[in-house]
């Protein structure tokens, strides 16, 4: 229903010269200055108006092309050319996914956390892996940092440190660091970046588990 109402707007901002992007009813017109998104945006409330649909003030705005997003994505300057970007909410959104499905009150299995993270991360990145977009930064963190997380969640099932002690003894982790880690059993998110955890439970773990890379 958008596109077809729309239609009306799509032809006035071509007819303008106006560089736009539209999605049903999200739409984004890139200009030069301040004043010129002023005058687009003056434009756009006539049109809307015209066709009695309101704005949505809360979500619309003149400003700089890297503060918006448009579909998960912004466009930020890259090598001196404007490029596509997964954008920041779409990043803590992510984060704040896997949080839940790693929280310690969800009482699943390692195997279990895995198969679920498997079945959306692969959707995820085949939505924000196209071509065009920059992520020679942001995926690979983001691949460490959910490693990291299911480490934390491996030190949370565990939870005292006579056995984590043991646990990673049973796995030829030297006794030193075993025994730092048991010290400060409860800092699991500190010792889930530590070297015993990386030796313990390398990236190729959760590879062979199953755990899809966002990355590769």
């Amino acid at each position: 229903m958008a596109n077809i109402l729309l239609d009306d707007v799509d032809k006035a901002l071509e007819a303008s010269g106006s560089f736009f992007v539209r999605s049903a009813d999200d739409v984004n017109v890139y200009v030069r200055s301040v004043r010129a998104g002023e005058r687009v945006m003056a434009r756009l409330r006539r049109l809307f108006a015209r066709l009695r649909l309101q704005i949505h003030e809360d979500k619309s705005a003149v400003a700089p092309v890297s503060s918006r997003k448009f579909l998960g994505f912004t466009l930020r300057r890259y090598k001196g050319k404007a490029r596509v970007f997964v954008a920041p909410p779409s990043l803590d959104r992510f984060k704040d996914r896997v949080r839940d499905e790693t929280r310690p009150t969800r009482g699943q299995s390692l195997t279990e956390v895995i198969a679920g993270l498997a079945k959306w991360m692969k959707g995820w990145k085949a939505y924000f892996a196209i071509p065009e977009c920059v992520v020679d930064r942001e995926f690979p963190e983001l691949d460490g940092w959910v490693r990291r997380r299911l480490r934390s969640m491996i030190l949370r099932q565990w939870r005292h440190g006579t056995v984590m002690y043991h646990q990673l003894r049973a796995r030829r982790i030297k006794t030193h660091w075993c025994t730092l880690i048991a010290r400060r059993a409860r800092s699991y998110w500190h010792n889930s970046h530590s070297s015993a955890m990386h030796k313990a439970f390398p990236n190729r773990f959760f590879d062979t588990r199953g755990l899809p890379r966002v990355s590769t």
